[in-house]
Order: structure tokens, then C-alpha cells, then sequence
């Protein structure tokens, strides 16, 4: 999504949300070298809630903090707390503005807890502290952010006050919503897991000539290139080599670098 921006020129910024288990995947990596080698519009956002399923991040991750990989990426990186609603959106909103500069990516570590289990599932031992879960409990972000409202005055007393009402109300209303609603049918069940399959009537070909299987995806891809600007290559030596068998041979001289 990032590379699409910025080859169409928009100014959108790609947000990616992971935890702190998924930053030791070999995906991550990957991810941060490339956007900062492209220089793409993106935050990379690590919600470091202290645990990957039972283990403690800090047994697996080698760094003191996971923000000190962006050095190794040539990016900035930071360490906020994300119970702080106010420090989250100061931070962000400067990540999204050098997005937008075209400075490039950003990796923002939100240190938070998670307040239940990793899953449903109910046979999973809690390997955490009870100390360490109450300190944290205690620092729910709303009750965190309503106390600074109230402290700062920037809201009224009497609007924090309705602002809850209306909260707890919503979430009645959602749960009376799903115990009162009939079944879904199948039909409802399915329409959000599978697509419908797509028909496109295609000419078939004006002729036939002999040509090896290589000059075919060739003849394919500069085809569909010239056809469509949004289309692009991406591999390993597919650029100015041609690729090791010469499959996009001349499709960097005609079609440029970024493509």
C-alpha cells in the first residue's frame, strides 16, 4: 500500500499495527529495510503489550527496546507510553508529517499491557505477575485520559459525565443487539469470507506463432505494463539484468526504475 502511494503521488501515510512478538518474524525486517530503502510512507506502529501469546518479550527479544531496531534500518525510532492517548497523537502526527515530506518510514514502539488472555481460549496458563498486572491495570488509558480532561480542563465536568453515559449505553444497546438478533443464514455468513469470482471476456488470439515459454512472460508482462501504468515488477534482478533468464529483459529500458 505504501509503494502504491507513492508511485501514484498521493499524500496518504500507511499505518501497520503489529505486536512485539511479530517484530522478531523475519516479515518485519524485511519490511523495514525495503520501506526505507524506497523511502515509503509508512509508520510502522509495534503495540508492545509485554507478552506474545505467554512469553515475555524480553526473553526473546534482544534489543532493550524493540524501537532500537530502526537504527539498523536507517529510520527514527521511538518509545512511548500508549496508555498516553495525548503522547500517542503528538508522536503520530509528527511520523505522519515526515511521511508526508517524503522523509520516509517510522517505527514507534507503544508500551501497553494486554488486559486479557492472547485468545479465548480459557486453558492457557497466565504466566504474569500479579503485581506487575495490577500496576498496569491501573493505568487504563481512558481512566488515564479522563483524569487529564478533568485536570486541564479542556473538556466540561458535565460532558466527560454524559460522554460515559452514552459509552455504556452503546455497549448495552451492542449487546441486546446480538442476543435478541435471529441467526445469521448461510448466505449472511458467508458474503464476508468469499468473494465473488470475477468474469472477464477476453478476445482470444488473432493468430498463432511459436515463441519459447521465456519470450511469452516477457511479451505478458510488457503487455500488461503498457496497458495498465499501475502495474509493476518486483524480484530479484528483474531490473536492469532482465532477470537470470531474461524474462524482463528491456523492461527497465522502456518502462523506467520505478517500475
Amino acid at each position: 500500500a505504501a509503494l502504491a502511494v507513492k508511485l501514484r503521488g498521493g499524500d496518504q501515510v500507511v499505518v501497520a499495527f503489529f505486536g512485539d512478538g511479530a517484530s522478531n518474524q523475519g516479515t518485519f525486517h524485511e519490511c523495514c529495510n525495503l520501506a526505507s530503502i524506497w523511502q515509503l510512507p509508512i509508520l510502522f506502529v509495534c503495540e508492545n503489550n509485554q507478552y506474545a501469546l505467554t512469553t515475555s518479550y524480553r526473553d526473546t527479544t534482544s534489543a532493550a527496546q524493540i524501537s532500537d531496531r530502526a537504527g539498523g534500518y536507517a529510520m527514527p525510532g521511538v518509545t512511548i507510553d500508549g496508555n498516553d492517548a495525548g503522547e500517542v497523537y503528538a508522536v503520530v502526527g509528527e511520523a505522519v508529517e515526515r511521511a508526508r515530506q517524503g522523509e520516509g518510514p517510522s517505527l514507534i514502539e507503544c508500551m501497553t499491557y494486554r488486559w486479557g488472555q492472547h485468545s479465548m481460549r480459557a486453558n492457557l496458563r497466565d504466566p504474569r505477575p500479579k503485581e506487575e498486572y495490577d500496576a498496569w491495570i491501573a493505568r487504563d488509558p481512558i481512566k488515564l485520559l479522563e483524569e487529564r480532561m478533568r485536570a486541564e480542563k479542556t473538556v466540561p465536568r458535565k460532558r466527560i459525565n454524559e460522554i460515559g453515559k452514552e459509552v455504556i449505553q452503546d455497549l448495552e444497546n451492542a449487546v441486546a443487539f446480538g442476543a435478541e438478533g435471529a441467526e445469521p443464514t448461510v448466505e449472511q455468513m458467508l458474503a464476508a469470507v468469499y468473494a465473488e469470482h470475477a468474469h472477464y471476456d477476453e478476445p482470444g488470439p488473432t493468430g498463432v506463432r511459436e515463441i519459447t515459454y521465456v519470450e511469452a512472460l516477457g511479451e505478458a508482462m510488457s503487455s500488461e505494463m503498457a496497458r495498465d501504468d499501475s502495474v509493476f515488477i518486483m524480484g530479484e534482478d528483474v531490473g536492469q539484468t532482465g532477470g537470470i533468464f531474461g524474462v524482463t529483459k528491456g523492461l527497465w529500458e522502456r518502462f523506467g526504475n520505478d517500475r
